[in-house]
């Protein structure tokens, strides 16, 4: 809700205003009703537009705006003649007073001044006239209203036309494509850029500006504020026209058929347009796409078409400001008296317990509506991307999840009644994919075969859920309580021990009992989240760069290869780069007498030179490891030399896996930062009216845009 509730409030005060009765305002209470008490948060919930420690909300200000006795069209004042009085209309909805009791200031570039004679009378309508004097269309006019020193309302009108920012132009020469049985490599040549896509997985890897990575991932579909299901890729082909290069990419989200065309301009702007064959049926909340952008990524700037043209400073609506991904000071502390305001917290106790884990502030994660243009970098100058919209688009910045397997997943084998439930059965809201599996007959199973080190499961929490048997490898079974007072979607029930790397089974089964608060024995399969610290050569995770060959079974020389596979190249300078979250890594490669020296560096720290020759050929060999690592994003690359020393007959090297080392055997979020350009917003899953009509339904075929600009 936060900034986007005001839409609702406005409607309704609008109704009221013209209405001889109002029940209520919608407004449960002033102040959130949530206590902190030693062993934890309890209350009924931050529905207030003042937060526990009296500091004003979102919906203060939103409130104070939609119940202001001065209505003024907020916007653009068009039919002006430069030079003339500015004239205004205003409705005066005071009761009792005359709106010549307030104090009404004005501005317009330099000149400023207090308007005398203002006689309009309570309930009444009439004209603001603003002095003669010099202005262009785009400057604007500042009217505040004050009785004494408190503010009653402020306005800041732009003057027959919106002022909108300037965009470089995207004419100049046609990118170069390089094509390779493995990818797609779009290259600037009037702009420093490169744009990468994997042709068997059909998605975009890696895109760089002046050399620096900006994107490593995406475009996905967004519909109701997730991704509808695993991407499935089927195609990724590649053409040139109208002076650029367009890439299109066809695949599934789930069971939903879209195809990508990203057209890349000579100046580096990425014009996505993702049509979907089959949407979900009913009402969504939104749609759109989702880049993974840089983990270093901790800037947000827009200008957007807000609701209201004069915002506080520090409102996460505001129509233009810079939002931080971390707060530049003050110590969060349950029980502890915030000196900042709520657009800097970082901490949701009472969503998320007293022990919650902190988030990025608020002003941050928060949706941009109706932007203009926005642009996400590392720091204010930084390198990163811009998002250029004509003001329809919203944008949206929130961390990766962790690799998932969707209960929708055919890799889950099901047996008994279950039910499988999409977001057309309109109560999957807030699920990972938005998608879910539940039933409460006992002796029902859901079984996962997967390779890694450790699972775990993701459920929900619910007044309707019981008591289920997870159990992995055939070994002993323990008892999760699904049980919740209410239902709180995507939540990590089950951790699994350690297991050694391989091949395993977890079975989560259905024991039709509940505990006596429960009004169910629901068991509810969201995801698996299945930890695999290995990273295949042949994973879309690495960027291989040069011309490397890459083998597989059905050759003979990589059968003692982690999943039979392994690239090697002998040409100096190609490398294989790879972004990780953990504290460490290792690079394990095959050893034998044909290989040479490689180079293996982190974080572009000094390179550690490794031969990788041997006598006889040595699978699974652990050739370089890096350990101590701050967790986070972390960058290991393998360069060739092209040296060898004197025993070895020639100089490749060969690449089987990185294996990557954690602090969390289940990190809660992957490598990256999500940027979701969204076409279309709307909530109409909340309840009692707060949303905008008409509410969103996508017909088949529906197709939408998002422009998204490499910034060096």
């Amino acid at each position: 809700m936060r900034d986007y509730w005001g839409h609702s409030i406005a409607k309704l005060a609008a109704k009221f205003r013209a209405t001889d009765g109002v029940v209520g305002g919608a407004i449960w209470a002033a102040i959130d009703e949530v206590f902190h008490l030693p062993d934890g948060p309890v209350g009924y919930g931050e529905w207030g537009i003042i937060d526990l420690w009296r500091r004003r909300k979102p919906e203060f200000w939103l409130t104070k705006k939609a119940y202001s006795p001065v209505q003024i069209a907020d916007g653009v004042l068009t039919g002006l003649t430069r030079g003339r009085p500015i004239r205004v209309p205003v409705m005066n909805w005071h009761d009792h007073s005359n709106l010549g009791e307030l104090t009404v200031s004005w501005r317009v570039g330099n000149r400023s001044g207090t308007l005398r004679g203002v006689d309009i009378a309570p309930r009444k309508s009439g004209t603001l006239t603003v002095p003669a004097g010099a202005w262009s269309p785009g400057d604007t006019l500042r009217l505040t209203f004050r009785r004494g020193t408190a503010l009653v309302d402020d306005y800041r009108f732009s003057l027959n036309a919106r002022a909108k920012p300037s965009f470089p132009s995207d004419h100049g020469t046609v990118p170069t494509v390089g094509e390779s049985a493995d990818t797609i490599t779009v290259t600037g040549v009037d702009a420093p850029f490169t744009v990468v896509f994997d042709k068997h997985t059909a998605r975009l890897t890696e895109a760089t500006a002046d050399g620096t990575v900006v994107l490593t991932g995406g475009p996905e579909l967004v519909i109701s504020r997730t991704v509808p299901g695993q991407w499935v890729g089927e195609s990724a082909s590649v053409a040139t026209a109208d002076g650029q290069v367009t890439v299109t990419l066809t695949g599934r989200f789930g069971t939903i058929s879209t195809t990508i065309r990203m057209a890349v301009s000579p100046r580096g702007l990425l014009t996505t347009t993702y049509t979907i064959a089959n949407p979900p049926s009913g009402q969504v909340s939104d749609v759109g796409v989702r880049y993974v952008l840089a983990d270093g990524t901790d800037t947000l700037s827009w200008q957007r078409d807000a609701q209201w043209t004069v915002y506080p400073d520090d409102h996460i609506g505001r129509a233009s400001g810079t939002a931080t991904r971390g707060r530049p000071a003050g110590a969060d502390g349950y029980r502890t008296k915030p000196d900042w305001s709520w657009s800097q917290d970082t901490h949701s106790y009472f969503l998320f317990g007293k022990d919650g884990a902190a988030h990025w502030t608020n002003d941050f994660r928060s949706t941009k509506a109706q932007v203009r243009v926005a642009r996400a970098t590392t720091g204010q100058a930084g390198p990163g991307v811009q998002v250029e919209s004509d003001g329809d688009d919203s944008v949206r910045l929130a961390p990766m999840e962790p690799a998932l397997i969707d209960d929708a997943s055919t890799d889950i084998v099901y047996t008994g009644a279950w039910t499988h439930a999409d977001a057309s059965a309109g109560y999957t809201a807030g699920d990972l994919f938005g998608t879910e599996s539940f039933t409460d007959a006992a002796g029902a199973t859901a079984e996962l075969t997967f390779t890694g080190t450790a699972v775990g499961l993701y459920s929900a929490r619910a007044d309707n859920l019981g008591i289920v048997k997870i159990s992995v490898d055939g070994g002993p079974a323990e008892t999760v309580d699904l049980y919740g007072p209410g239902k709180v979607p995507a939540q990590l029930a089950f951790r699994s021990a350690s297991l050694a790397y391989g091949r395993h089974t977890v079975k989560v089964e259905c024991t039709g009992t509940k505990n006596a608060s429960s009004k169910g024995a629901f068991a509810l399969i969201d995801a698996f989240q299945v930890v695999e610290p290995v990273i295949d050569n042949a994973s879309e995770k690495v960027v291989y760069k040069g011309s490397w060959t890459h083998a597989d079974s059905t050759g003979t020389g990589s059968d003692g290869d982690l999943g039979s596979t392994e690239s090697f190249s002998r040409s100096a300078g190609d490398t294989a780069t790879v972004r990780f979250w953990g504290t460490g890594v290792r690079v394990v490669c095959p050893k034998g007498p044909n290989q040479g020296i490689a180079e293996i560096s982190v974080d572009g720290g000094p390179a550690t030179e490794v031969d990788l020759y041997a006598p006889g050929k040595r699978f699974q060999q652990r050739a370089f490891e890096r350990t101590g690592l701050t967790e986070g994003e972390h960058i290991v690359r393998v360069r060739v030399t092209g040296r060898r020393n004197a025993a070895a007959t020639d100089a490749h090297v060969v690449l089987d896996a990185f294996e990557t080392l954690t602090s969390d055997l289940f990190p809660h979020r992957a490598p990256g930062v999500a940027l979701i350009v969204s076409a279309r917003i709307n909530y109409p899953d909340l309840a009692w009216g707060n949303y905008i009509d008409p509410a969103i339904t996508l017909p088949a075929g529906w197709s939408g845009t998002a422009r998204v600009r490499l910034l060096p």
